[in-house]
């Protein structure tokens, strides 16, 4: 008698092909798989979390969030979006946990959280298009109310606001050959970036 390896799994076979990234910006709620410490380098000191969001669409990484900037000082835009994310995660304090050859802040962990997030068109060191995912807003999943929203009980408009204005935006060298769809554009859709191996450009000076 035969043994059976395999049993026919349709949802299985139907992500097959599919991007396990997320692809466009815009609203997309799921939970925290992690928030890890960035740091600036070359003597910098800027300081920052890199989360990675997964959705039932796919998976958002590299979400970097910088609260310090290079010369130390706190930059106030990073600090406030962690301190939301917090909020609506219902966290009081954060700490740093190492992991293997780098450190977490374990308590976003396994998070429920809404992210709207800003598809930016970018170019890889070698000239081909890339892109990445910046958080411009976070909100409650359920309600898609942000922190100011739930806690003045007030309705969810302003992620559905900001996410009407949200645009694609385009930092590609000179010379990239995709062109978004919103230009009605043609070429090679740009493959999902890694982090540079200097942050310092992504940095807030």
């Amino acid at each position: 008698m035969s043994n059976v390896i395999f049993q026919y799994d349709k949802e299985a076979a139907l992500t097959s092909g599919a991007s396990s990234f997320i692809t466009e910006g815009g609203p997309h709620a799921g939970s925290i798989t992690e928030a890890k410490y960035v740091f600036g380098k070359n003597g910098k000191q800027s300081a920052g979390l890199e989360f990675t969001l997964s959705t039932d669409h796919g998976e958002a990484k590299y979400l970097s969030v910088w609260y310090q900037k290079a010369d130390g000082t706190t930059n106030q835009y990073g600090y406030a979006l962690i301190q939301s994310m917090m909020g609506l995660c219902k966290l009081n304090t954060l700490t740093q946990q190492p992991k293997g050859d780098y450190s977490i802040a374990p308590e976003f962990t396994g998070k429920q959280i809404g992210l709207l997030l800003q598809k930016i068109l970018t170019s890889k060191q070698d000239g081909s298009d890339s892109y990445k995912m910046e958080i411009k807003a976070a909100y409650l999943p359920g309600t898609k109310q942000t922190l100011k929203e739930a806690i003045n009980k007030e309705p969810a408009v302003v992620i559905d606001q900001l996410a009407a204005s949200l645009t694609v935006k385009d930092e590609r060298k000179k010379g990239g050959s995709y062109h978004s769809a919103q230009s009605g554009g043609e070429g090679k859709p740009p493959s999902y970036n890694e982090p540079a191996a200097d942050y310092d450009d992504d940095i807030p000076c």
